[in-house]
C-alpha cells in the first residue's frame, strides 16, 4: 500500500487521531508524554533521515510528486482515493484476494 501525504490526507489522519483518542480515553497529559518518549524510528531511519524526507515532500510541486506516485505503481497496479469510512472494508477485501 503506498500513502501520499497531502492536505487532505493530514486532515484525515487528524480526524482519525482525534476519534481514537476520545474513544480510548486518552488524556492530554498522556498525549504530552507520548509525543515526548515516541523517538522511535523504523530500522535504518533515524530523526535526520526523516527530516530529509519530510523536508523533500513539503518542497516538491504537485507535478513532481505525481511524477513520483505514477513511477512507483506497477501496471498491474490501481491508485485510488477510498473514503475514509470504506478504508477498513477495502483492506478486507484485499486481504482475502491475497490471502
Amino acid at each position: 500500500m503506498r500513502i501520499r501525504w497531502t492536505p487532505a490526507a493530514a486532515a484525515d489522519l487528524e480526524h482519525i487521531s482525534n476519534y481514537w483518542e476520545t474513544a480510548c480515553g486518552i488524556s492530554q497529559a498522556q498525549k504530552e508524554e507520548a509525543t515526548v518518549s515516541q523517538n522511535k524510528f523504523p530500522a535504518g531511519w533515524d530523526e535526520e533521515k526523516a527530516r530529509r524526507v519530510l523536508a523533500h515532500c513539503e518542497q516538491q510541486t504537485e507535478a513532481d510528486a505525481l511524477v513520483e506516485d505514477e513511477a512507483g505503481v506497477e501496471p498491474s497496479e490501481t491508485v485510488m482515493n477510498v473514503a475514509f469510512d470504506l478504508v477498513p472494508r477495502v483492506r478486507e477485501l484485499i486481504a482475502k484476494r491475497h490471502g
